[in-house]
């Protein structure tokens, strides 16, 4: 129909103003070869997503 609009689906990016904190998961050095010739393995990409963490108010007793 015309005029009929969906939705686009997916999440809302997080808020740019959020700290982050960077996790990146790289292979072991003895991995880091081709297994075909032994030529060392360079980076083509990189892929990233981001998970929000919320930290719960902690509670605890001072005592003085």
């Amino acid at each position: 129909m015309p005029g009929n609009k969906r939705a686009k689906r997916g999440r809302k990016p997080l808020d740019p103003a959020l700290p982050r904190e960077v996790i990146r998961h790289e292979l072991p050095e003895g991995e880091r070869v081709c297994p075909h010739d032994g030529a060392r393995l360079s980076e083509i990409g990189v892929e990233a997503s981001e998970q929000l963490d919320i930290i719960p108010q902690q509670v605890r007793v001072i005592r003085h």
